[in-house]
């Protein structure tokens, strides 16, 4: 088959150049014309929210309130004064642990195993949530975790139900347990009795709260004024920490969460300052309690009545570089 000659191939070559650069112009003429146009008709448009379907609204699913689980069928400590016929509990005496040290020596690992360490409560999901607290100054936990996993021998206690009997106790009474508005679906501190049972809630002895006075809970709106406070909140939380009968030391924090874009002082703290430390003063258990106040212009100077509740002012916070290792 003979090849077309140069000249031909030429043509063609110059005929397909030609018609791209039709099509260009035409599209370049297209888009000046009418692209103002569409840019303007897009401005218009109101786009949809993603994987929203047409008649369909988005809502927020309804937070799960704790609730108070059902009683065990039996309890679970050792009595000696009434013991149910269902109760069967098999000598201990062949465990070299129980026969051979003695029970103050065995209260001393009871110790070491379930105490000594603060745990941060929370709930959510209507569930509560156990971490322990890493840290105890404030600045650390700005820079790093608030808390790590929570570690306890809590095995032991279902070895057997003599060693669960003399160790449950520990697990409340020589723990500090802290609680932050901030981080709950709903107050920790007033659902303690859907977690606790009534004879290890008396158990507690320490405790600290983080309470923001303006957190989402106990205001009714987002937006923070003194008029929206829901002080019947605010009271119901100190009503449940009177259920604390055990309780020797309480440290309160108190602060804003709107501090940088407000002046909550003036518009919180200062016209509403009597009513919001009222139920404060019902507070008497505690030998020491410690109740900081949320901003420096606050008084120190206020009758606590009975309690023996001390105000302090909040210290200021000194941040640290921790590249250059100075303050």
């Amino acid at each position: 088959m003979a090849r077309p000659s140069a000249s031909r191939r030429a043509g063609n070559g110059a005929a397909k150049a030609l018609a791209k650069m039709g099509t260009f112009a035409c599209k370049s003429v297209f888009w000046i014309c009418c692209g103002p146009c569409i840019l303007c008709a897009l401005c218009f448009i109101k786009p949809k929210p993603a994987g929203r379907r047409r008649g369909c609204k988005q809502t927020r699913p309804p937070l799960i309130r704790p609730t108070t689980p059902p009683p065990r069928l039996r309890p679970v400590t050792m009595s000696a004064i009434d013991m149910q016929s269902d109760q069967k509990t098999l000598d201990q005496s062949q465990s070299p642990f129980i026969s051979k040290l003695p029970l103050e020596i065995r209260r001393l690992i009871y110790f070491e195993t379930l105490g000594g360490i603060t745990v941060k409560l929370r709930t959510a999901d209507g569930k509560p949530h156990a971490r322990r607290r890493r840290y105890a100054s404030d600045v650390k936990e700005l820079y790093y975790p608030r808390c790590i996993e929570l570690e306890l021998g809590l095995p032991m206690l279902r070895t057997c139900r003599q060693i669960y009997s003399e160790a449950i106790e520990y697990l409340y009474t020589s723990n500090s347990f802290s609680f932050a508005t901030w981080d709950d679906d709903f107050p920790t501190i007033d659902h303690l009795h859907c977690y606790f049972l009534p004879q290890r809630l008396v158990q507690v002895q320490d405790v600290c709260i983080d309470w923001e006075i303006d957190s989402f809970y106990f205001n009714h709106h987002h937006g923070i004024t003194a008029d929206q406070l829901q002080f019947a909140a605010w009271k119901k939380s100190w009503t449940a920490i009177l259920a604390l009968t055990g309780l020797r030391r309480l440290h309160v924090t108190l602060y804003f969460r709107w501090r940088d874009m407000l002046d909550c002082y003036e518009e919180i703290w200062k016209p509403n300052e009597e009513t919001l430390l009222e139920p404060v003063k019902s507070v008497t258990v505690p030998s020491s309690f410690v109740l900081v106040l949320p901003d420096r212009r606050c008084s120190t100077g206020i009758d606590m009545g009975e309690s023996k509740c001390v105000l302090e002012l909040p210290r200021e916070i000194v941040f640290e570089d921790f590249e250059l290792g100075t303050t």
